[in-house]
């Protein structure tokens, strides 16, 4: 599920205006049993959709 988001990060590289960022996240259905991890792949964090949403 990273890998095509880790390949949008890589085009994403190109230059941009100083100070902007890119942050990747992966939202998600949350489990019926706890989520040890909130890391997938480096450089992206695994957000359930309720975090997502509070943190907007």
């Amino acid at each position: 599920m990273a890998a095509p988001m880790q390949r949008l990060a890589e085009a994403l590289k190109k230059p941009r205006p100083p100070g902007t960022t890119v942050n990747l996240s992966l939202i998600y259905q949350s489990p019926r049993t706890p989520f040890a991890t909130h890391a997938v792949a480096p450089g992206v964090r695994a957000l359930a959709r309720q975090d997502f949403v509070s943190e907007l």
